[in-house]
């Protein structure tokens, strides 16, 4: 993403840049679940695939009257430029 934008980041080996934000994530997830706090993670590609679910699971989640047609209505997949083949850009690291 960085490479894409023309910015420089951080000068470590992809394999230590994806351990470190692994680590960095997990560290996130014991926080908040220490803590007991409320979280909804949302994948994006189920939210390209799926939205209707997606939003009903997020009004649930926040107990109040979103308007689920809206949040559905505004998906549009062919904006899904990011999709690549080389892998670690897919988001799956993400996941879980």
């Amino acid at each position: 993403m960085l490479e894409r934008q023309g910015k420089v980041g951080a000068k470590l080996p992809d394999e230590q840049l994806k351990q470190t934000f692994h680590r960095q994530i997990n560290q996130v997830k014991r926080i908040l679940a220490l803590k007991k706090i409320p979280v909804q993670f949302v994948e994006y590609e189920r939210c390209i695939e799926d939205p209707a679910v997606v939003a009903r699971e997020l009004r649930e989640f926040f107990l109040t009257d979103l308007n689920v047609e809206g949040m559905i209505s505004v998906v549009d997949p062919s904006l899904w430029r990011q999709r690549t083949s080389k892998e670690g850009e897919t988001g799956e690291e993400l996941k879980g």
